[in-house]
């Protein structure tokens, strides 16, 4: 009777167990994604987890590469997400009703973004976020030092698979100080562990390119993206305010071969995040890599040179545009960050806010530092998002689901003073 009562305690989870075992039998191999070719061939424009992580599976399984993929994906999905479930529940007392919300949503997440079958980085990003999230919440529940330690080091790995984590250093800085203000030589010190989270990051990456690309020097993927937006909003007379010659070319040739597809602002009369999402891929992929591909060899490959020209070239370029075009560009800047925040996360992050605000006057409680915690982050990643390029689920998920636990804990929190008020 006892092990029947345990099933049934813990049904959501063999029903979410079940789902993740469908899941694989439904899809049966891991698909390629257009960045699979660069994580392979260990692209100089990519970090270096994904592709170490996806070239040893696949050295290990051969022909069966994909289908041991779309396994070890799933399984660190499922992990991670139960991980994620339990220890959230616990910490913040959760109804089981809003458990089983949980396991719905990250179904949801599963099947219809299809997420831990395609070969890219979020297989891996989505369920190491979860990990990171609820480490930092038991951090911030202890304020132990060996749990900031925990935070430190998977953000360290995060950042070697994806740069975007970058939004999370100014955000524990930022809690680091809010927390332990109090004691001014411990804020020093775990701000100093931050900053070398970053610093150790960057010699990382560094000794990587250096291992595998024979280049000391950071991974060159940050130019030809932050051009997308001044290039998108550029006119051609702008070509006036670009000082090196060479430079010069690059962007009359960017210039003219956008124009001609209809790829700038002024040919929609106004910025729109539908046109500029529209013209983000056709500026980055399809115009500024081609040029630089024809600077270099013209076979339809760049090597770590090529990639090294093309950042610092578009970083110059870029840089230049927005010091020509500075209304017009944050004005565009704007307008991508409000427009990126999508009309599902939009509401949910003000009315928490609000609600917030609301019963932090009444009383401020600890559990309110959680939920200031996510929606800081939120706000943090889409500003990085729309600084980068433009907002759209696969990368402002992260964003999304830090909405989401922000709305859970407070929900919970209002219905567990209710019940406690009703049994007095």
């Amino acid at each position: 009777m006892n092990i029947l009562n345990n099933a049934r305690s813990h049904i959501e989870y063999y029903f979410f167990v079940s789902a993740n075992i469908i899941y694989v039998l439904i899809n049966k191999t891991a698909v390629p994604s257009p960045d699979t070719t660069g994580y392979l061939s260990f692209d100089p424009g990519r970090s270096s987890v994904y592709p170490i992580f996806i070239n040893a599976v696949k050295a290990l399984s051969g022909n069966f590469f994909p289908h041991i993929l779309l396994i070890l994906q799933t399984g660190f999905y499922l992990w991670a997400c139960v991980l994620f479930v339990r220890k959230f529940s616990a910490m913040f007392k959760m109804q089981r009703i809003y458990t089983i919300s949980m396991l719905l949503y990250f179904t949801y997440i599963l099947f219809i973004m299809n997420r831990p079958r395609v070969m890219y980085t979020e297989s891996l990003a989505y369920p190491l976020f979860l990990v990171l999230l609820i480490s930092c919440f038991k951090w911030i529940s202890s304020l132990k030092l060996k749990d900031l330690l925990a935070v430190s080091g998977l953000l360290l790995f995060l950042l070697q698979l994806r740069g975007q984590f970058l939004f999370m250093i100014p955000l524990l800085i930022v809690f680091v100080i809010l927390l332990y203000w109090r004691k001014l030589r411990t804020t020093i010190l775990l701000c100093s562990l931050i900053v070398a989270v970053f610093l150790t990051n960057s010699l990382i990456d560094r000794s990587y390119h250096a291992i595998v690309h024979g280049y000391f020097h950071p991974t060159p993927f940050t130019g030809h993206t932050i051009s997308a937006l001044p290039l998108y909003i550029s006119k051609a007379e702008d070509v006036e305010h670009i000082a090196d010659p060479e430079e010069k070319i690059v962007f009359e040739t960017i210039h003219r071969s956008l124009q001609e597809k209809g790829m700038l602002a002024e040919s929609f009369g106004e910025f729109r995040k539908f046109e500029f999402s529209k013209a983000y891929n056709e500026i980055i992929w399809h115009t500024v890599c081609p040029v630089f591909q024809e600077e270099s060899r013209g076979d339809g490959d760049l090597d770590f040179d090529d990639y090294k020209f093309m950042n610092s070239t578009m970083i110059s370029i870029s840089m230049q545009l927005i010091k020509c075009n500075p209304g017009r560009y944050f004005k565009a800047l704007l307008h991508n960050f409000a427009t990126g925040i999508s009309k599902i996360n939009i509401a949910p992050f003000f009315l928490t806010l609000f609600i917030l605000i609301y019963f932090s006057i009444k009383k401020f409680l600890k559990i309110y530092i959680f939920i200031l915690f996510n929606l800081f982050g939120a706000l943090l990643n889409y500003v990085l998002i729309t600084i980068s390029v433009f907002s759209y689920p696969r990368i402002s998920w992260y964003s999304s689901v830090m909405i989401f636990t922000s709305i859970l804990i407070l929900i919970s929190e209002i219905t567990n003073k209710q019940s406690s008020t009703q049994n007095m």
